[in-house]
């Protein structure tokens, strides 16, 4: 089973592939390089992307928003929107376009050729019009989550289990949530 993590220092070193989840919290117009002038209506964002060379060092380009060339499309979507955090899938095996299929098999609307220039997918940025990660976060009530305290359970010695995440639709087995903290929620130097 899957694990969540709450803590940025919990994202894997090695390399993989990786949902962002974004929120939007108004409308926005702004070039995105190559594609132009786009609209994005305010909601939350799946960016699905790899990182051969490492998922921490990825993600916590992401995070950064002063500081940094505008080099892929979701940095200038990043620019306007929050990271809420992020589903990893780490290895030699995590194809960032299956799992950008599976999150756009539950996503109410693709974003076209975003994030998509060296691959046949449609896209790579699905919207969610309301929040995806709703039921990801531990709750409030001072009581341990769920997921708490539990220890991952090898498939030959228990039910083979896949955690299904609301804003992917059949993720992968070995993927996993990473809640963003407040302060990187919040981003030190950015909305």
């Amino acid at each position: 089973m899957p694990q969540e993590d709450r803590e940025p220092g919990a994202l894997p070193e090695e390399g993989g592939a990786y949902a962002l989840v974004l929120m939007l919290e108004r409308a926005v117009a702004m070039r995105v390089g190559a594609l132009g002038r786009m609209r994005f209506p305010p909601g939350w964002y799946c960016y699905v992307g790899s990182a051969r060379g490492g998922l921490r060092a990825r993600l916590q380009r992401h995070l950064r928003t002063e500081g940094k060339r505008l080099h892929w499309h979701v940095d200038h979507l990043r620019q306007h929107a929050r990271p809420v955090g992020a589903l990893v899938w780490r290895g030699a095996d995590a194809d960032e376009c299956r799992l950008s299929e599976a999150v756009a098999r539950a996503a109410e609307s693709s974003v076209p050729g975003f994030g998509a220039s060296d691959c046949r997918c449609e896209s790579h940025l699905h919207y969610f019009p309301r929040d995806p990660t709703r039921g990801l976060a531990p709750p409030t009530s001072g009581r341990a989550p769920a997921h708490a305290g539990r220890r991952r359970v090898p498939a030959a010695q228990g039910p083979a289990r896949r955690r299904t995440y609301p804003f992917c639709g059949g993720c992968p087995p070995g993927a996993r949530w990473v809640e963003l903290g407040a302060a990187d929620r919040r981003g030190k130097d950015g909305p």
